[in-house]
């Protein structure tokens, strides 16, 4: 889905990519390449028997990621969003070793101070925060498990934080005069953080109401409205431009 300001879609020329929006096409991150490759339960297990074994299938992800990302790049795109939520499965130990530290150099070997790494991790909650922000990234999309008000009270304020609607429990599951009370609640508790961007915390399930997206938007409409600088009302803050 398009929402201003963003294309979630991959970009196959330069030509697609409108110099007046952000393209940001969609990667998998490396545990989460590494779960596809040998399951959930045995990814979680090995990092703990078989270590060396995870930190070599790891090291030719990050090579096929970094090149697949640049690929990304050269057709015109200025980022990627990252999906790495297996990873917060992991214990923050586990998290910074077998994931943030190959995100890394993958965030390295495709950095050219203009392109941009925007990591997704839907299962992480607070405790996980210190490794995740080992990655160096410097915009993050967490899910529903994640205190996001906790999160904006440990970074800086160059660090993006999005989130947080329960895309199910919200979006689906909730009347729409809900969502926007919800949607509004979170942008209250947020409010004295200009580096926050509200967002469903992970990808709306297909049955989600458009009236839901309709009521989601109306509390970005009427936090604006109240011409309140923390709501986002200026068109540079990034809380005016919604992620879903």
């Amino acid at each position: 889905m398009d929402v201003p300001g963003f294309i979630w879609r991959p970009c196959a020329s330069s030509g697609e990519c409108p110099e007046s929006r952000s393209c940001l096409p969609a990667a998998l991150g490396l545990f989460r390449w590494r779960r596809g490759l040998v399951g959930v339960s045995e990814a979680l297990e090995l990092t703990i028997a078989e270590p060396e074994l995870m930190h070599v299938l790891l090291a030719k992800c990050t090579q096929f990621l970094t090149e697949y990302i640049r690929a990304f790049r050269a057709a015109g795109a200025q980022g990627v969003i990252m999906a790495e939520p297996a990873a917060g499965l992991l214990s923050p130990r586990g998290l910074a070793a077998f994931s943030s530290a190959y995100i890394r150099r993958v965030a390295a070997g495709v950095g050219d101070g203009e392109f941009s790494i925007v990591l997704h991790n839907c299962a992480a909650r607070l405790l996980h925060l210190p490794a995740i922000l080992e990655t160096g990234l410097k915009a993050f999309h967490f899910g529903a498990p994640m205190d996001v008000v906790g999160t904006l009270e440990k970074v800086g304020p160059d660090v993006i934080v999005c989130g947080n609607l329960d895309p199910a429990g919200v979006f689906v599951n909730l009347p729409p005069t809900e969502v926007t009370a919800r949607a509004a609640q979170l942008l209250a508790a947020t409010a004295a953080h200009r580096n926050f961007v509200l967002s469903s915390g992970c990808d709306l399930p297909p049955n989600a109401p458009l009236a839901s997206l309709d009521a989601f938007y109306l509390a970005l409409k009427m936090a604006n409205e109240r011409e309140q600088p923390s709501f986002g009302h200026s068109k540079q803050s990034p809380a005016s431009l919604p992620l879903l």
